[in-house]
């Protein structure tokens, strides 16, 4: 503990404490690297039943192209369409995690530590199954977006030689702002001649909280009455054993905390998507694997909490042998301006000899007026096991720190 000794008068003494800067610096990034890691083993203890891993991550490694593929295991994130494809019965679990980021940010003269932390987690659950010519499914989405700032005032220490009193304030701010989306999504596919059709029924909530949180550690002496004021060499001693001692007696009267509340608002909605695939393009070019898509997202996009803008879209997807797809994309956002133009592909390794093994790389652009980013996932499977990652950045962006990264951990059963 450091002091540093502020004669602002004849009657009354200041004194700065910094109580070892870099330690507490140290003790609280090793905290949240805890956090993160047991985040990271959630996101692997996952079970999710799957043949191309997670639905959603295959779709963002692709740049977020999903209206004309094929998906072989839910259509919950996708095309509501693609149920029909499912094969067998699908009971996922899933967690994953993305934007984790931590750093320390320039503090001002009164600061000791200054921080920001983000993290996002999309927890889910969902059962999809076709029967013939049919498909459903019902899931539970979650999406829950934090950023917190956290900044930590240097202790000020005042000794009143008049009341021979000693006081030490320490103020902790975090600053939260946090939006949590969930709810129930309902789906069902059925085949038409050459057409499939599905639809999606989503009920959620979605609630915004912002705000700060200020606990404050005030620490005091009045039991130094004896002492000279005037030599920190004889007051210091007696003031850290009556502070320490009053703090050990009774820790809760020395630390007070208030929820500054800025926003706090919550509603709940109800949404559809529509969408439709088909292969009509096979029979008519003699083209293999050649699939045609629609979708219109969030057909009411009722405002509530967050805006939800509806979106349409046309797409192709194309799968000239099994370990190949790529996909074309062309949706238009209402909230945005000009059209997206979403480019993805992805390649399959399959090992069967020994051992089950596969690996899979993803690439895609998403060229829009709004924004121009390109994306890259991968997936590596050992038997029922498989492990994904997913990275989106901006074009206009040269560092890849500032990129969003997602994990993720499946498990087939």
């Amino acid at each position: 503990m450091v002091y540093f000794v502020k004669f602002t008068d004849i009657s009354r003494i200041t004194f700065h404490v910094l109580r070892k800067d870099k330690e507490i610096q140290m003790f609280i990034s090793k905290r949240w690297l805890v956090i993160f890691g047991v985040f990271l083993m959630l996101c692997l203890m996952v079970l999710v039943s799957v043949s191309w891993g997670n639905e959603a991550l295959r779709a963002i490694g692709m740049g977020g192209v999903f209206i004309g593929i094929k998906s072989s295991d839910a259509g919950v994130f996708g095309n509501p369409a693609a149920l029909i494809d499912i094969e067998a019965n699908n009971l996922t679990v899933a967690f994953s995690i993305e934007d984790a980021r931590y750093e320390e940010v320039p503090k001002t003269e009164n600061e000791y530590f200054a921080s920001m932390l983000s993290l996002r987690s999309k927890p889910s659950i969902y059962y999809s199954r076709a029967f013939r010519d049919m498909g459903f499914s019902i899931g539970y989405l979650a999406d829950v977006d934090n950023d917190v700032e956290v900044t930590a005032e240097n202790t000020v220490a005042i000794y009143d030689v008049h009341t021979r009193e000693f006081t030490a304030d320490t103020n902790l701010f975090i600053r939260y702002d946090t939006l949590w989306k969930r709810g129930l999504a309902l789906g069902f596919s059925k085949k038409l001649q050459d057409a499939y059709l599905g639809i999606r029924l989503k009920m959620f909530r979605q609630s915004v909280k912002r705000g700060r949180i200020v606990s404050t550690v005030q620490l005091k002496s009045v039991n130094c009455v004896h002492t000279n004021p005037n030599d920190p060499r004889d007051l210091l001693p007696c003031v850290v054993d009556d502070v320490l001692n009053r703090f050990l007696d009774d820790p809760k009267e020395s630390i007070s905390r208030t929820d500054e509340v800025e926003q706090d608002l919550s509603s709940v909605g109800f949404d559809i998507d529509v969408g439709m695939q088909t292969d009509v393009l096979t029979k008519k070019f003699g083209v293999k694997g050649l699939t045609a898509g629609f979708t219109l997202k969030n057909l009411l996009h009722r405002k509530i909490a967050v805006a939800r803008h509806a979106e349409v879209g046309i797409g192709l997807g194309y799968t000239p042998v099994k370990w190949a797809t790529v996909g074309l994309d062309v949706r238009k956002n209402t909230g945005e301006k000009g059209m997206n133009i979403i480019l993805g592909g992805e390649i399959l390794g399959q090992w069967r000899r020994g051992f089950s093994a596969d690996v899979a790389l993803r690439s895609g652009l998403d060229l829009s007026s709004a924004r121009k980013r390109f994306a890259f996932g991968a997936l590596l499977a050992l038997g029922n096991s498989y492990w994904e990652y997913a990275l989106i950045k901006e074009f206009n962006s040269g560092l890849f720190r500032d990129a969003s990264h997602i994990v993720a951990s499946t498990i087939r059963f």
